[in-house]
């Protein structure tokens, strides 16, 4: 072997070394940049999923925070035959006023004031509002106000007085021919005659609270969480379905010994 063809024998063999090397530097490197593209994935994946698989839960859970408002009008419906959908409609009226949502206007004052049969008709709605109003002026719970109004509008001929309980007062004069009316059968002119009063008093307190301060915010809030209640009844009968699928599985599950 000549010198020449030895001294081209050993570069060949440098150089394929010195590749080889390399190509492992860039088997590492593209290693490497596997291992970080594979992390940014999974971290991507958890950010994008991890909010949606909450807003999911959030919006199952006010999605039936709403179907169970509108189960206890429903059943309350059967006494007094009244139709569901008006009530949430004017509920979600109320609630675009004020900084109630209409989740609990139909479970804390609608059901509640359903229950007494004989106040119907517009002075059932102007009493649902001034529910409202009560419960914001005397920073009262709102099913407390719709209890304590219904009592009073139910049987004005004696129940009225409790009211004073809150610190509503009717004049002596008021009082009698209030009672007169309920008690000569004209339930309906006694409890408007009521409601004139309440509202001269209190009306329009719950939509005066929404404009001030943070009102705002809270309105915000109750039109988000509308929102979401859609997407939750939408979703809700898949929801339902994998329940029923995996509680099959669970009692397969546990009948196993």
């Amino acid at each position: 072997m000549s010198r020449r063809i030895a001294d081209l024998l050993i570069k060949i063999g440098a150089d394929s070394y010195e590749f080889q090397q390399k190509a492992r530097q860039v088997e590492k490197g593209l290693g490497s940049l596997e291992k970080k593209l594979t992390s940014v994935g999974k971290s991507l994946s958890l950010k994008l999923t991890a909010p949606l698989a909450a807003l999911g839960g959030v919006s199952l859970h006010l999605a039936d925070v709403q179907a169970k408002a509108e189960a206890k009008v429903q059943q309350a419906l059967k006494v007094t035959n009244q139709a569901v959908r008006q009530l949430a409609d004017y509920a979600s009226e109320l609630q675009g006023k004020t900084l109630f949502g209409d989740e609990t206007i139909l479970d804390k004052s609608t059901a509640r004031l359903l229950a007494f049969t004989n106040i119907t008709g517009e002075n059932f709605k102007r009493t649902q509002a001034l529910a409202l109003d009560l419960a914001t002026a005397l920073e009262m719970d709102l099913g407390a106000a719709s209890l304590q109004l219904g009592k009073a509008l139910s049987d004005p001929a004696t129940k009225l007085s409790s009211l004073s309980r809150a610190g509503i007062t009717f004049s002596k004069e008021q009082t009698e021919v209030i009672k007169k009316l309920a008690e000569t059968g004209d339930t309906a002119k006694a409890q408007a005659m009521i409601l004139d009063e309440l509202e001269r008093k209190f009306g329009g307190q719950a939509e005066a609270a929404a404009r001030t301060g943070l009102g705002a915010v809270q309105q915000l809030k109750n039109a988000w969480g509308d929102f979401l209640e859609r997407i939750g009844a939408a979703i809700m009968p898949f929801a339902t379905k994998i329940a029923g699928a995996l509680s099959t599985v669970v009692q397969m599950l546990q009948s196993m010994s």
